[in-house]
């Protein structure tokens, strides 16, 4: 009876380091889980928040976001990005999607915001995510004018300056984001008085 009792005390003495690294694993694993819950509750959170922000954001909303610090250029510009990624199949309003040139510009103007602070001079579109129509030229991307003949590899029509318009787009603070065709997924619009602005997001 006492080497039972003494090889039963042995293999206990034997299998707890086990049992304790066990439970200190499964005591890992729950929080782990549990902070991987709380983290993706929280992204979700922040998602829903910017959605709800920028979906039907007005030109004065978007100056106020800017002014108060709740989002950069930068953060707007990558929101229009995501809903190009998700949505563009479907509605494929997008046909040159320049989300390197987009970025650089969103980041200079983060850069001059962070750097000149409240006496940064910004123009009436600055920060402005915007399509440019398909038949208009933006430097170094595709002008297809609405015709896939302009996209076949070898014969592109790509655009050696920026059309005037475009010139001025971008001197007002604007972000060009794409080139799209005549469904646009964001219009620029102006109340009858040119006192209110909004930017439509089909997308």
């Amino acid at each position: 009876m006492r080497h039972m009792e003494r090889f039963l005390f042995v293999a206990a003495w034997l299998m707890f380091p086990s049992l304790v690294m066990a439970q200190t694993m499964k005591g890992v694993e729950e929080s782990s889980s549990r902070k991987t819950e709380h983290r993706r509750a929280s992204l979700q959170a922040a998602q829903a928040a910017i959605d709800d922000d920028l979906l039907e954001v007005t030109i004065p909303q978007l100056e106020k976001f800017y002014a108060s610090h709740k989002y950069t250029v930068t953060q707007v510009v990558q929101w229009h990005l995501a809903r190009i990624a998700k949505y563009n199949g479907i509605y494929r309003a997008v046909q040159t999607l320049d989300a390197r040139g987009a970025l650089a510009t969103a980041a200079a103007e983060d850069a001059a915001a962070a750097k000149s602070g409240s006496s940064l001079q910004r123009g009436p579109l600055w920060g402005v995510p915007i399509l440019i129509k398909a038949n208009t030229s933006v430097k170094g991307l595709v002008t297809t004018g609405g015709w896939q003949g302009y996209c076949i590899p070898g014969h592109e029509l790509i655009a050696p300056r920026d059309a005037t318009v475009v010139v001025k787009l971008r001197a007002a603070g604007a972000v060009p984001v794409d080139v799209g065709q005549g469904s646009v997924s964001w219009i620029v619009l102006a109340d009858p008085e040119g006192s209110e602005f909004c930017l439509l997001s089909p997308l």
